[in-house]
């Protein structure tokens, strides 16, 4: 499709597929609303033709820069994996082809997007269809897929602390990641210095579609902190390693993963010697207090485990 499209205006493009998509998305919406909820009653699915499809993969392939499409077609997944009581999801193929389209995305930008869809998932066949596409764009790249999920969150905008201020003219909306891995959106009133306990309803009212925006980048940074908790959670089993190299710029200094990765205990190996960190305030701190040396950026590094060391290395380090 891209050699058929390579000289049309791809603004203009996405300008039209836009509200396409979104005209599925309310079929699906309206279809959700109507469907009946009793196991034995009579059984339907959204007809949604499948040449619907490629325009799906195609906005994914090179339209995801544009304005609208990635929320679009995050809206169309929703909808399409809900779940009708006795019916299933309303539409696993279109939901199937919005998963494509996510990892069609140039960069792996649509990591993030898969994440959610991997959160949101109950269905088995949905989470399998997700968790192959996973391992699919990670034997692409030669990763793992906790690896592919590392590199392919973004930074969202946020600086070193973990903040982005937006502008909504008397109001500014201040993003945070809290320490505790909390996602908050505090509204301050611009004149008064008034911090308020939510979002002004003008703003809501007047400034709809920025202020969904925003509601919508602090749900996927909650989708990324969630999504690297899971992986880490089982890559002491799975025996994962890095690079010191790769650490520190994965999970120790990206803006957004930091929250997590600050938070863990660390085993650096590096020859025969081997040291058991956790990071904070800058510095590495170990059983026998803060660490001066500087790892080698090829240092062997894993997941700490209680079970490694004895009783009172644990207390130091919890």
């Amino acid at each position: 499709m891209t050699e058929i499209t390579g000289d049309l205006d791809t603004v203009c493009l996405a300008e039209k597929i836009v509200p396409f998509l979104e005209k599925w998305c309310e079929l699906l919406r309206s279809d959700h609303r109507n469907l009946p909820n009793q196991q034995n009653m009579w059984r339907y699915k959204p007809d949604i033709p499948a040449w619907v499809s490629p325009f799906i993969w195609y906005a994914g392939l090179s339209l995801s820069d544009k304005p609208g499409i990635r929320q679009a077609l995050s809206d169309l997944a929703d909808l399409s994996f809900k779940k009708v009581p006795g019916l299933g999801p309303l539409s696993v193929k279109t939901g199937n082809a919005c998963i494509h389209a996510f990892a069609l995305m140039p960069g792996n930008s649509g990591i993030i997007h898969i994440l959610r869809q991997q959160k949101r998932a109950v269905n088995k066949t949905i989470r399998g269809t997700i968790e192959k596409v996973l391992q699919k764009l990670a034997s692409r790249d030669n990763l793992t897929p906790g690896a592919l999920m590392e590199i392919g969150i973004p930074d969202f905008g946020l600086d070193e602390n973990g903040m982005a201020a937006f502008d909504f003219g008397e109001y500014e909306a201040v993003l945070s990641i809290e320490n505790n891995a909390g996602v908050l959106i505090r509204w301050i009133q611009k004149v008064s210095l008034k911090t308020l306990k939510s979002a002004p309803v003008s703003v809501k009212k007047e400034q709809a579609a920025a202020y969904k925006a925003l509601v919508n980048r602090q749900g996927e940074i909650k989708d990324a902190l969630g999504g690297i908790s899971r992986t880490l959670e089982s890559a002491w089993l799975e025996k994962r390693t890095w690079t010191y190299a790769h650490l520190t710029d994965r999970l120790l200094n990206h803006p957004v993963l930091k929250f997590i990765g600050r938070r863990l205990v660390w085993r650096m190996e590096s020859g025969a010697k081997i040291t058991d960190a956790i990071f904070h305030e800058g510095n590495w701190h170990s059983p026998e207090g803060i660490i001066a040396e500087i790892f080698p950026a090829d240092t062997r590094v894993t997941l700490w485990h209680p079970i490694l060391v004895a009783a009172d290395d644990v207390l130091c380090l919890s």
